[in-house]
């Protein structure tokens, strides 16, 4: 080992400033030269002088901040490892050696820290980027308050102006209604005393008086009055007349053209209206082909399905195109599968589409009325005349239908009771009323021969779409045609014992 000279400059020693940064490096130079000796890290940066660049600075110090020193202190160990008896003394002896190294390699971190910290507390060059920073921060503030109180000048300059101008419309409103009440007051002045002069003087009725008064403006009167005063009595009548009936012409004029503005607004609207009803209803017509795949969509696409009516919409507007090329929405759709289904529900008609009258779809298929005479009453019912059938038009009302029945007949509740029975096909009611004719007498039979087929459908149709409530059998009843409210009771009791009677059985 050799001798070295720890010492460091004192914080005080080196403070010469911008004014004599010389002191400083004269300081500090050789004492950070002396200490490199010990660096791992090669080449070492050096202070540099006044010239040097910030960055090179910055780059000195931060490499002396996290100086890696070599610097060993093996010749203050107090125990010597060849003086060790056994195993275990020498590792006591290595112990007691390492805390002593350690204790001196956190008192050389600690002395070159503080040199560091000394050195660039009084470095000249931080010094001067330091009142640079403060400088150009003062002179951003300054300029941002210069700014701010630019911005408030305006600001009050623009509420001044708005001020002003705002107490000038002010006083020129004030100055016009006082203009417009001194003018009122003439005007009232003036209708008084011609009101007084034709009635005193000159025995005018007070009637034509204000007619005349409330068809003249204010010159006019004026300028007629002064006529009238510079005439006798004989001729300011006469006048007084020619101008009464001057004023009645107009008046009469005035009104005639009122009215017939009146009409003729009155026959435009009707036109409109007229021309929008037609408009309508060539709009909502639907024709043959269209209905045929209207009937078709629904039974391709049934309840449940994702966007149902957009893609029904979608399939209508692509197979067939109404007369007025005008495409159907999905408003348009439900309204006449509504239309489809209550007529459906009316007639007894299995078909999506009816008329009394036949009609060729545009597959070709021909639908014409079919009587039958059975039971109580003929029921018409249509019959395709060429290979496709009309009943293909008749699942695809009632295929969703048939489903909703199929999930409802799983119930074991009540409600789901109620379901099957509105559900049940003709065919059923027909075994059960025989089943249950060998067990009970003929007179209790007699209602469900009663029930034609357009009934059966109307109850229930009416089953499934009126809801619960004290008012439901009223409304079931007001449905069905030609059944009271007991008649619609006992029909459904009917039909829901020979549900019961059937599961018991089975």
């Amino acid at each position: 080992t050799r001798d070295f000279d720890d010492s460091i400059p004192h914080e005080s020693e080196g403070k010469g400033g911008e004014e004599n940064p010389s002191s400083f490096f004269e300081v500090y130079r050789p004492a950070f030269q002396r200490n490199s000796w010990f660096s791992k890290r090669k080449p070492v940066p050096s202070l540099g002088d006044m010239d040097t660049d910030m960055p090179k600075v910055h780059a000195f110090y931060d490499f002396w901040l996290s100086f890696q020193s070599w610097r060993e202190f093996s010749h203050k160990d107090e125990h010597k490892l060849d003086d060790a008896q056994t195993r275990e003394e020498r590792r006591w002896m290595e112990r007691e050696n390492k805390k002593l190294t350690s204790e001196q390699v956190k008192k050389e971190k600690k002395r070159i820290r503080k040199m560091v910290n000394n050195a660039m507390q009084s470095d000249p060059r931080l010094i001067r980027a330091k009142r640079l920073a403060r400088e150009a921060k003062e002179a951003k503030k300054q300029a941002k308050l210069q700014a701010k109180l630019k911005r408030e000048a305006e600001r009050k300059a623009i509420e001044d102006a708005e001020r002003r101008e705002r107490e000038e419309q002010q006083r020129k409103e004030a100055e016009r209604k006082e203009e417009e009440k001194r003018t009122r007051d003439a005007f009232k002045k003036l209708r008084k005393r011609f009101r007084h002069t034709c009635k005193k003087e000159h025995g005018f009725s007070k009637f034509d008086v204000d007619t005349i008064v409330e068809r003249l403006g204010q010159e006019q009167l004026k300028q007629f009055f002064k006529d009238m005063l510079g005439q006798d009595k004989d001729s300011a009548r006469l006048t007084f007349q020619q101008k009464l009936e001057e004023v009645e012409k107009e008046k009469k004029e005035i009104a005639a053209a009122r009215e017939r503005e009146q009409e003729e607004r009155r026959a435009r609207a009707r036109m409109e209206e007229k021309m929008r009803e037609e408009e309508e209803k060539k709009k909502a017509k639907w024709s043959d082909i269209e209905l045929m795949w209207l009937a078709k969509a629904i039974q391709k696409y049934p309840s449940g399905c994702h966007n149902r009516w957009t893609q029904v919409c979608n399939m209508v507007n692509t197979m067939a195109k109404n007369p007025s090329n005008r495409e159907r929405t999905e408003k348009d759709v439900i309204k006449q599968t509504r239309i489809m289904n209550q007529r459906k529900l009316q007639t007894g008609f299995s078909n999506a589409y009816n008329k009394k009258l036949k009609f060729a779809a545009g597959d070709g298929t021909v639908f014409e009325e079919k009587e039958s005479n059975a039971g109580t009453g003929a029921t018409a019912t249509a019959t395709p005349t060429t290979t496709k059938t009309a009943s293909k038009a008749a699942k695809a009302a009632e295929q969703p239908e048939k489903k909703r029945k199929k999930k409802k007949r799983t119930k074991k509740t009540k409600k789901s009771t109620e379901a099957e029975a509105a559900g049940s096909t003709e065919q059923q009611q027909q075994k059960e009323t025989q089943k249950k004719e060998k067990h009970q007498p003929k007179s209790t039979t007699t209602t469900t021969t009663e029930w034609t087929a357009i009934q059966q459908q109307a109850l229930e149709q009416a089953l499934r779409t009126t809801p619960k409530g004290p008012e439901r059998w009223d409304q079931i009843a007001a449905k069905v045609p030609d059944k009271t409210k007991k008649d619609c009771v006992r029909r459904f009791k009917e039909i829901r014992a020979a549900i019961m009677s059937q599961r018991g059985s089975s």
